[in-house]
């Protein structure tokens, strides 16, 4: 059977685009009016459809974006060799930054497709106000390593509904738990070490709620493993369209400036499913903090071995991830 390429696969096979047509592009949204192109550097560059706009917006240039509107593409329609003129919001990906060039794609494509249809000045400007904001905060030093990203990617990966934990994903690194149910919250803590030492805040482990679990992930390095690239897009072929436009922009997000570095951190899929362990936040030894003294603490944070919890009370896997 032929493997169907990836977006990647075909986006390298595109021929780079001029700068007012695009005879090669992959047409994106379930209008399949958005186009993804390659620039003449190589460079992955969305054209958004859009309406003309009234007032003019001037151009926007960021350290690893840029932003043009009301550009006039020739675009291509079919084999009959017809053309036809439209009018886009263009934004293009740094050609320098090339480390970001997978992700680009992948988030861009997924921004398309929760914006069918030919979009209105002010649709067009909230949508670049929100790529925007994310890459500005990739110059921003990261507040995860990409293991801790990893290990979430992991859960949604095993999850028999991944589409339900990308629902429950944290919208910022410094949330208290990574994954927030109406009946329980997931706090992922990974390792490489042999023994399960984690670090924790002391508002993790009582929360003074019973169903609150703690995910304690093993990590194997291995050449011929997944990166966290690799598991965002095993995931999303299993997500609609919101919830693949949350993955993408939440895992460049959380990545930042280590996005350069995560196809370098490979981990054994198979290993950290076998080493996956869930276990009840209460549960984990914690220190004691007086009530006189927890006035005037705000914030506690430890490290605490759990081997022995993890082989004496962990919490059944399928009634977690479904199955």
């Amino acid at each position: 059977m032929t493997k169907t390429p990836s977006l990647w696969e075909r986006f390298q096979a595109l021929k780079p685009t001029s700068d007012a047509s695009a005879i090669a592009a992959i047409p994106c949204g379930s209008c399949k009016q958005h186009l993804l192109v390659r620039g003449d550097s190589g460079e992955p560059t969305l054209l958004l459809a859009t309406d003309p706009r009234a007032s003019p917006r001037a151009d926007i240039r960021l350290k690893h974006v840029g932003v043009q509107f009301d550009r006039r593409f020739e675009v291509a329609h079919g084999d009959d060799g017809s053309t036809e003129v439209g009018n886009f919001c263009k934004f293009t990906c740094d050609p320098s930054g090339s480390h970001l060039h997978e992700y680009f794609i992948e988030l861009m494509a997924a921004t398309a497709g929760t914006h069918p249809g030919v979009l209105s000045a002010q649709a067009t400007d909230e949508v670049v106000d929100m790529l925007l904001e994310l890459f500005r905060k990739l110059s921003l030093p990261t507040d995860q390593s990409v293991t801790g990203l990893w290990g979430e990617l992991l859960l949604m990966h095993l999850a028999a509904s991944p589409g339900r934990f990308i629902d429950a994903w944290h919208l910022r690194a410094t949330d208290g738990f990574d994954f927030a149910f109406s009946d329980k919250r997931i706090e992922v803590k990974t390792t490489e070490r042999p023994s399960r030492e984690h670090a924790f805040s002391l508002k993790q482990v009582r929360s003074g709620r019973e169903t609150d679990l703690i995910a304690s992930i093993t990590l194997a390095r291995s050449s011929s493993g997944l990166s966290a690239l690799d598991l965002a897009r095993l995931i999303a072929e299993r997500s609609d369209a919101a919830q693949q436009a949350k993955l993408w922009r939440l895992v460049l997000e959380t990545l930042g400036e280590d996005a350069d570095a995560d196809g370098e951190q490979r981990f054994d899929v198979k290993s950290a499913s076998d080493g996956l362990v869930f276990v009840r936040a209460s549960d984990v030894p914690a220190p004691e903090v007086s009530a006189g003294v927890a006035v005037f603490v705000t914030e506690v944070r430890f490290r605490s071995n759990i081997n022995a919890l993890c082989l004496n009370s962990p919490v059944g896997k399928t009634e977690i991830l479904g199955g």
